[in-house]
């Protein structure tokens, strides 16, 4: 986390650490305003052990079916 001239607080991807909390807020926000959206988590330093990039993993597909099913069911109420 760093801000930015006015204040305004800036998210920095360093790729060498678990993804942020308001990383994992803004995920969820766009997955259910866009849906279903392929993802990737990048470590390029300070790489973690298996069962740590594995949790992230399950994280973001947890997020992903969830709220892809939202949508799913939103669409699909919308068309009819």
């Amino acid at each position: 986390v760093d801000h930015d001239e006015d204040g305004h607080v800036l998210l920095i991807d360093s790729h060498n650490a678990s993804v942020a909390d308001p990383v994992w807020q803004l995920y969820k926000e766009v997955i259910a305003t866009y849906g279903k959206r392929p993802t990737l988590i990048e470590w390029d330093n300070d790489i973690p052990a298996w069962h740590i990039l594995q949790g992230d993993a399950i994280k973001a597909g947890i997020i992903l079916d969830r709220l892809h099913h939202r949508t799913d069911h939103y669409e699909q109420h919308a068309m009819a």
